[in-house]
């Protein structure tokens, strides 16, 4: 009677433990709050509203506008690189000395919606939760590649909603001055909303929640 009550606890211990791995699993697939983020995964980049017009409004009787003269202008990158979504990766990057900066953050670029778009051996972006796990980090690795700054600088004003499927939030973005030479930025601040699925559309740009439009081809609004 004893070894058949063992073997019963046996067969039930391993039961339970079944179950806490299932529900274990099925917690790691994202449950985000207003007080605890968790940004593991793909989002897709749905928008993203340049908030200050002034910083960015583009006159084509004052400036050529062409890919020579717009590189580097952050409505030109985001629309023309054909960015769809995030991935917010759990990979170590480290600096030149072998210190951990952060985990591995890529944008998905380009019509396939695949990430990276560059060599998947280089981590080119890192991200740290931030504020206790209410908000999050991301710098660009220095280095020749990318050659734009895609950071997201000093993020804010974050909200998460729709079950922790949608995450809105405020980021100052590297921006050519119209008209400067390449390399002679500002910081404009842009709005993003990200939905946690599988990127499967480019994002669609804005300017004070105006479509972004090329000014080269009017037809072609958000993706240049």
């Amino acid at each position: 009677m004893k070894r058949i009550n063992f073997i019963w606890g046996l067969c039930l211990s391993v039961l339970v433990m079944g179950f806490y791995a299932c529900s274990s699993d099925d917690n790691n697939d994202f449950i985000s709050t207003e007080d605890n983020l968790v940004l593991e995964g793909r989002w897709q980049l749905e928008t993203m509203n340049f908030l200050n017009k002034a910083d960015v409004e583009w006159d084509t009787q004052e400036v050529p506008y062409n890919g020579q003269n717009a590189f580097g202008y952050a409505p030109f990158m985001f629309a023309t690189g054909e960015i769809s979504g995030v991935s917010f990766g759990h990979q170590d990057v480290l600096d030149a000395e072998g210190e951990v900066l952060g985990s591995r953050f890529d944008y998905i670029m380009g019509g396939d919606f695949e990430a990276p778009q560059f060599d998947p051996n280089t981590s080119y972006w890192y991200w740290n939760y931030a504020d206790d796990n209410k908000s999050f980090t991301m710098q660009q690795v220095e280095g020749p590649l990318p050659p734009h700054d895609y950071s997201l600088n000093d993020i804010r004003d974050l909200s998460v909603s729709n079950e922790g499927k949608t995450i809105e939030f405020t980021a100052d973005l590297a921006s050519r001055k119209v008209g400067a030479d390449r390399g002679d930025n500002l910081e404009t601040p842009v709005r993003f909303t990200l939905e946690k699925e599988q990127p499967s559309k480019f994002v669609e740009v804005q300017i004070e929640g105006e479509t972004f439009v090329d000014p080269v081809n009017p037809g072609e609004e958000g993706n240049s």
